[in-house]
Order: C-alpha cells, then sequence, then structure tokens
C-alpha cells in the first residue's frame, strides 16, 4: 500500500507544515513504507490531487493533515474508489472529527496511524457534495463565518478567533426563518437558533451538539433549536457545548432532536449554511445519508467511540 500525506500548509497556523511535515518523514522512513508527500496549494486542491491519486494502480491511503475542511475535500477525492482508505492527521484549528473516537489522542501519533487499520463509515451528502461530520446553520454558522474574517488578523488566531467570533454575533440578529422536512414526512417551520445534522456528534471547535450521533448504522441525528432570548441562550450556551440540551427538561420545548435518513431545509432569505466547517450562503438544502460509504483508517489502538456502538 502507498501512504500519502495531504497537508494544508495554513491549517493550525502552520502547524500542519510546520511541526507534522518533519515527523511524517521520520515516521514513514522508520516504517520502511512507500510514501509520499504533498502540499496543497489552495482551496480545492487536496480533492483534486487525491481523486488523481485514487485512479493510479494499487491500493492507497491517504492522510488528510489539516483541519476538517481538508478532510472534507480529501474525503470528497476518494469517494467511489475502492482501492483507497482515508486517514486523519488533525492539525486545524477545531479538529471536531476525531473527538467521537476512543483514544482520539492517537490520530496524531504516527507510528499508530501508519500501523491503522480500516473501518466502514457513512457520510453525508449535500447538493452533490460529501461531508464527513455535521452540516449546520444559524448562529453558530454565522460565527465560523465571523471566525474566517477574524483569522487575517494576526493576534486573533485559535480559540481566541472563537471568542471574538461569538461575541460579535452575540449582538447581531439572531434566528433564521426555516422550513425543516424530515425524511419527506415531519415539517417544521419557524424562527431557529440552531440547526445540526450529522453523523458526528461534534463541531464549531467543541459543541457537543448531537451527542446520540453515529457514523456507522446509516442514519443521522438532526437538532433544532427554537429562537429564544439573549439572557436565556447565555444560560443554555453551557449546556448545548456539553450535550446536556437532549436530556434536560428544561429545554423540551426548544429543542427538537430526531434520527433520520433525510433532511431538507428552505428558507425564502439566504442563510449561512456550514458542511464541516465550510461557510456558503443556501436558500435550499437537502441533506441524505450515504451508508457505508467510505473506508476510514482508525490509527493503532483507536476505536469507534461510545456514540457509535
Amino acid at each position: 500500500m502507498k501512504h500519502i500525506f495531504v497537508i494544508n500548509p495554513s491549517a493550525g497556523d502552520g502547524e500542519a507544515e510546520r511541526e507534522f511535515l518533519p515527523a511524517i518523514i521520520q515516521a514513514a522512513n522508520a516504517a520502511g513504507i512507500l510514501y509520499e508527500i504533498h502540499i496543497t496549494s489552495g482551496s480545492m486542491d487536496a480533492e483534486r490531487f487525491s481523486r488523481e491519486k485514487c485512479l493510479e494502480d494499487g491500493p492507497v491511503r491517504l492522510y488528510a493533515c489539516g483541519g476538517d475542511g481538508t478532510l472534507n475535500e480529501v474525503a470528497n477525492g476518494i469517494y467511489g474508489h475502492d482501492n483507497a482508505e482515508l486517514a486523519v492527521i488533525p492539525a486545524g484549528t477545531g479538529n471536531d472529527f476525531v473527538k467521537t473516537f476512543k483514544n482520539s489522542h492517537y490520530f496524531t501519533d504516527l507510528d499508530r496511524q501508519i500501523k491503522g487499520k480500516p473501518v466502514i463509515i457513512d457520510l453525508l451528502k449535500y447538493n452533490g457534495r460529501f461531508g464527513v461530520n455535521v452540516c449546520n446553520a444559524g448562529f453558530d454558522s454565522a460565527v465560523a463565518n465571523r471566525i474566517e474574517k477574524l483569522k487575517r488578523y494576526p493576534l486573533l488566531h485559535g480559540k481566541t478567533s472563537y471568542i471574538a467570533g461569538i461575541f460579535l454575533e452575540f449582538f447581531k440578529k439572531m434566528g433564521n426563518c426555516l422550513e425543516v422536512t424530515i425524511d419527506d414526512s415531519e415539517t417544521y417551520t419557524g424562527n431557529f437558533l440552531l440547526f445540526a445534522a450529522g453523523i458526528g456528534s461534534y463541531y464549531g471547535g467543541g459543541f457537543h451538539a448531537l451527542p446520540l450521533a453515529s457514523r456507522s448504522r446509516g442514519e443521522m441525528d438532526l437538532c433544532l433549536v427554537r429562537k429564544f432570548g439573549r439572557l436565556k441562550f447565555l444560560s443554555m450556551i453551557s449546556d448545548y457545548k456539553a450535550g446536556r440540551h437532549v436530556e434536560k427538561l428544561k429545554f423540551k420545548e426548544l429543542v427538537i432532536y430526531r434520527k433520520c435518513r433525510k433532511v431538507t431545509v428552505k428558507s425564502e432569505k439566504p442563510f449561512l449554511f456550514s458542511a464541516d466547517g465550510e461557510t456558503n450562503l443556501k436558500k435550499e438544502v437537502c441533506i441524505e445519508v450515504v451508508p457505508r460509504a467510505i473506508r476510514l483508517s482508525l490509527p493503532e489502538g483507536c476505536e469507534m467511540g461510545l456514540e457509535n456502538e
């Protein structure tokens, strides 16, 4: 098998290239594997490169070394190629994808990565693209969009940019008027503060929005949070971040939580929609689960998390 490391040089304020590149070379040489390193040159380069490598003869494992956006591109590039495995070296700001796995710190252990074994996981499909984790809209998407702008400033990186993004969006108009249809049979219409649908549990740099989600059951979890006042929002945000919003009775009238296979979201006005951290304006989005879609290489000693059992 050929091991190909796809590194996003801008991920994690340059950490992906600065710290992982020499470690990758050392670990690969020590293991005596056939390997290649590709430094991406811009948006969608990881997807293009990964797709081209899958067309070559023989089995290949592509390591997405960057944030969840890099992972999304590599996954889109290898989807549909039976000779390919996806691996993840988290080097971004949030790294939400790996948080659902037991011994998730092994994802940065390159020796364990090289010895990894594949499992089969689901993907999300949304408007012709594939997602590996969570799609969302509302306040959190606005924060993600704001963070991308804040990262242009030298002092606003990492956790600082998340805090600043939340603070700035908190004082703007919150909520989106959405029509959300679940499995073509159940429809909710109203002003929603938060919308999240996915096969992973975490997004937005550690928000545990979908605590019951699974990557291997052929279904996704959906969480809708109705709009309410800012003071109540402040009292809820810590529970939402910790994944307690599903179980606490005080949120029963505010939170709609379902398991499903398809979700359609519509709005008369464009709304900010995020998929694996990448944000765009949409007026309609259809999200579906693609069961058993891709092979994911887990580092030696790493397992699917409790949510996925």
